[in-house]
């Protein structure tokens, strides 16, 4: 999890989720990456701009909505802004601002990994992990997550309920405990259940179910830090299409404004 609500710091701002071109450039790079390359995440800081209080059984209140991190990729490589990602480990903490010294993270490490340390019976759905399915399920519901946070047309309040109720669906899937929060909890518990696609809401198309898992470099007995799963960026071949698409579309625009009357070509 986060921190408990005594536990977390003020995030900078009260406004509601930006997204920025320069994440867009930065997950071009990532998707350049071989896929059995590790990447390395450094992480400067990272923000909770807006969040729901939720309750993990056994575990107490906590913050519950993405965190956004900048950072760069690699010690000198391309700098990411407001990199979207979901925690799955809720037997660590991880503060809000700016990190000093910096938190280096990989994602060398498989979403099976154990990330209890301290013998709880209850850690990633049970002693033997998590199956495939909610292995899936998880990827699934941060690819949605995601598109959800960068959805501009959405209200802010919308837009927090979702965010945090895809949240505790992945905590509730990870975790085997039960997470509930003021008028989340049918949401979450139809999230992370049997038909939880159908309770997407938004015209986002396919959604994806692969994504990255990062984890502190040394893990899981790193303290002061969580795991995280981020979603999958489309290939070079997609992005290619898009800044293609946008061209075309600017040209088209432009096209229009010289055809229209009184514009003088």
């Amino acid at each position: 999890m986060y921190q408990t609500e005594a536990q977390a710091m003020r995030p900078k701002s009260a406004g509601i989720f930006k997204f920025a071109l320069p994440a867009l450039a930065a997950a071009f790079v990532l998707s350049s990456v071989p896929a059995n390359a590790a990447t390395t995440y450094i992480l400067d800081r990272g923000d909770m701009p807006n969040h729901r209080t939720l309750n993990i059984s056994g575990l107490g209140n906590v913050w519950a909505g993405p965190i956004l991190f900048d950072g760069t990729y690699g010690a000198n490589g391309p700098g990411f802004v407001d990199l979207v990602a979901f925690c799955v480990d809720i037997y660590h903490h991880i503060s809000l601002g700016n990190y000093s010294p910096d938190l280096t993270y990989t994602d060398a490490n498989a979403l099976t990994y154990d990330s209890n340390v301290n013998g709880q019976t209850n850690h990633y759905a049970g002693p033997a992990g998590l199956g495939v399915a909610n292995v899936t399920k998880i990827g699934v519901l941060a690819n949605y997550g995601t598109l959800v946070a960068k959805d501009i047309l959405l209200s802010g309040n919308t837009k927090n309920d979702r965010l945090a109720a895809v949240q505790g669906a992945i905590w509730q899937l990870a975790s085997g405990r039960n997470v509930t929060g003021a008028g989340l909890d049918g949401l979450i518990d139809n999230l992370s259940g049997a038909n939880y696609q159908s309770f997407f809401v938004g015209n986002y198309g396919p959604i994806r179910s692969s994504f990255t898992f990062i984890t502190p470099t040394i893990y899981p007995g790193a303290r002061g830090t969580q795991s995280f799963v981020i979603a999958a960026v489309p290939e070079p071949a997609t992005w290619a299409m898009m800044i293609g698409g946008f061209a075309a579309i600017g040209a088209m625009l432009r096209r229009r404004r010289l055809m229209s009357p009184g514009v003088a070509a």
